[in-house]
């Protein structure tokens, strides 16, 4: 039986930490290589090829493990500690062995112990496949965490009056689902008991990569049940987390914080448990006192996983062991491990007002701003055929919890851009603001005010977006651009008369980190610095502020090139217009889409439309004198009116 484990590595241990007497990076120094990988599902020989070729130690599997598959995603992890989870992931471990020729390897072997548990284990399953399906699914609902399995999406209807048009609401629960609910009144043996478990352990966390947290909750009583499932979330006290996991938890939340001096602001309050359509979420909630008197409140996630993976695994569990399709089909009319959650209207993507102009301000700045504990998109569009009411339900959700958070580069922030969300709608700030406070929103007043001095311009190429370039992409198509359909023609695409763009695929590729970091330069920059760029003049690395150095270094240190550190402060920065070629995306008839990315020239001539922005050089002299002048380019979506 050949099994597969999913595997989540960031960079947490520092290299040099011995993570097993085997993989001793002391005694192969090579052991401390950082890499990254991105391994959908491969088997254990090609990974230890793979790793052996690209570190250079000489990595081998046991022949009865050679075929298990592992289903990775590293990020800048040493190679002993990867490889030691991954050993520790399917119980196996490493040896280190001689050759004949005295040269040394590392060989990965199932412990003894391991291989007859795992022989014993598949014997238990052959046994369970002479289950029925009901009493195989009833176990599982009973052995993982309570509340992940044990909701019912039609009890969830029935507990709070939803139906649909002409559904009728039974009066009792149905009795089949009631039945499942209950956990098992003839357990296996004990031993068995064991196996089982660790088997459904196994695959919790195959599917849910890291639980913990959730399993650290325990059991909920029949009262705080009975309220989670009426009501999709749950409050619980501090004290339901173990002091270790709550400390570990804290410190690393509330880290951004102690950098900017604003910890002792916030006070631990509760836990909150909450649940929608495809997820369950443990969050912290801290009160944030001010200086002013106002509280707020903020939700910070410590862990989640995906109840429809969770269910779709043990539907798969079940048809593999012994289930018909109509069985299946029967059996997820009353299992269903979700909860509806409000839908909001989503246009596409380039109607939205997009993320990253709300973004890379920088650490420095100081501010209650409302929103959540990460970055999510939200839909306020300006689109003549939907009112502003109707878009905005997910910003409204966050104005009435009454989040406040501090902004760091990577987050989001809404309450202090009122006005520029208001010049970007073409709405006046006084009917916008007015508009929140009818709506029982925060005191906009109160908010702490920003330098808009990176927004303003920002917004500027916003309205530009909503206006000229909406117009311009609808009526696009391969009739008004015949060069565009023959040159697509030649590559084998179909005409299609519903080819459009997105602002996502149009920016995607300057979306990255880059983008942030050149925002956050261009927020730093003073007036006079700007005067400079704007004429066409560069500015010298020497003449920059230590935290304009360090954005340009960061800019130019992603090119990849080693020798950028060597060179960077003899470099010279330069700003100019650009205009960026939007990307087409061809919608066929069976929902398929292609997407076409062209240089200025080809689009030129086929007619493609134009975002105006500016593009930021960085100039670097040769390595030698006789070397020519090296130049990295980044473009973005700025405007420099």
């Amino acid at each position: 039986m050949a099994t597969t484990v999913i595997m989540l590595c960031s960079g947490m241990t520092q290299p040099g930490q011995p993570s097993s007497p085997t993989l001793d990076p002391i005694h192969e120094p090579r052991l401390n290589a950082t890499l990254s990988l991105r391994e959908p599902a491969i088997p254990l020989r090609e990974l230890m090829r793979k790793l052996s070729r690209e570190t250079g130690v000489d990595l081998r599997v046991g022949d009865s493990i050679r075929d298990f598959r592992a289903c990775l995603l590293v990020n800048e992890q040493p190679l002993h500690e990867t490889l030691q989870r991954l050993a520790d992931a399917f119980g196996f471990r490493w040896t280190r062995q001689k050759t004949r020729d005295d040269k040394e390897y590392y060989l990965l072997l199932e412990p003894p112990e391991a291989r007859a548990e795992r022989e014993r284990l598949t014997q238990f399953l052959a046994a369970l496949r002479e289950k029925e399906p009901i009493d195989l699914l009833r176990e599982a609902l009973a052995r993982i965490p309570d509340f992940a399995f044990r909701l019912s999406y039609g009890e969830h209807r029935r507990a709070t009056g939803q139906k649909p048009e002409g559904e009728a609401v039974p009066n009792e629960p149905d009795p089949r689902l009631l039945q499942l609910l209950k956990p098992s009144t003839a357990p296996p043996p004990h031993d068995l008991q064991a196996m089982y478990n660790r088997y459904l352990n196994r695959l919790a966390r195959e599917i849910l990569l890291d639980y913990t947290p959730l399993h650290l909750l325990g059991n909920l009583s029949d009262d705080e049940w009975q309220r989670f499932r009426q009501y999709a979330q749950l409050s619980l006290p501090v004290d339901r987390l173990p002091p270790e996991v709550l400390e570990r938890e804290t410190k690393r939340l509330l880290q951004p914080y102690e950098q900017i001096g604003l910890s002792h602001t916030l006070n631990l309050k509760e836990i909150n448990l909450q649940c929608d359509i495809d997820k369950a979420t443990i969050s912290l909630i801290y009160e944030q006192r001010w200086d002013s008197g106002s509280v707020g409140t903020i939700k910070m996630p410590i862990s989640s996983f995906s109840l429809w993976g969770i269910h779709q695994s043990l539907a798969e569990m079940i048809r593999q062991n012994r289930s018909s399709g109509k069985e299946i089909e029967e059996l997820q009319k009353f299992v269903n491990c979700q909860l509806p959650r409000h839908f909001y209207y989503s246009a596409d993507a380039w109607y939205h007002m997009p993320v990253y102009l709300l973004v890379g301000l920088g650490e420095q700045c100081k501010m209650n701003i409302v929103g959540e504990w990460y970055p999510f998109w939200f839909s306020i569009t300006a689109m003549e055929d939907h009112h502003l009411s109707a878009q905005a339900g997910p910003l409204l959700d966050c104005f009435k919890a009454g989040y406040r958070i501090i902004l760091e580069r990577e987050w989001l922030y809404l309450q202090a851009a009122m006005p520029a969300f208001a010049r970007a709608l073409d709405l006046p700030d006084s009917d916008l603001i007015q508009w929140f406070r009818g709506r029982e929103m925060l005191n906009i007043d109160a908010a702490a005010a920003i330098v808009r001095r990176l927004l303003i311009p920002q917004v500027e190429g916003l309205i530009w977006l909503r206006g000229d370039f909406r117009g311009i992409m609808l009526n696009l198509n391969f009739e008004a651009t015949p060069k565009l359909g023959a040159q697509l023609n030649q590559v084998g695409v179909p005409n299609s008369k519903k080819i459009y763009d997105t602002l996502q695929d149009s920016l995607e590729e300057i979306l990255i980190y880059n983008n942030r970091m050149i925002l956050y330069f261009y927020s730093y920059l003073l007036q006079t610095q700007r005067s400079i760029l704007h004429n066409g003049n560069p500015l010298i690395y020497s003449q920059l502020t230590p935290a304009q150095q360090m954005a340009i270094r960061i800019i130019a240190e992603r090119d990849g090139d080693p020798s950028v550190k060597l060179l960077i402060t003899s470099a010279k920065v330069y700003l100019s217009q650009k205009e960026i070629p939007v990307a087409i995306r061809n919608i066929f008839e069976d929902m398929s889409s292609a997407k076409y990315i062209f240089t200025p020239e080809t689009a030129r001539e086929l007619g493609i439309p134009f975002i105006r922005g500016c593009q930021l050089a960085i100039e670097l002299p040769g390595e030698t004198p006789d070397a020519p002048i090296r130049r990295l380019e980044f473009p973005l979506l700025l405007s420099l009116k």
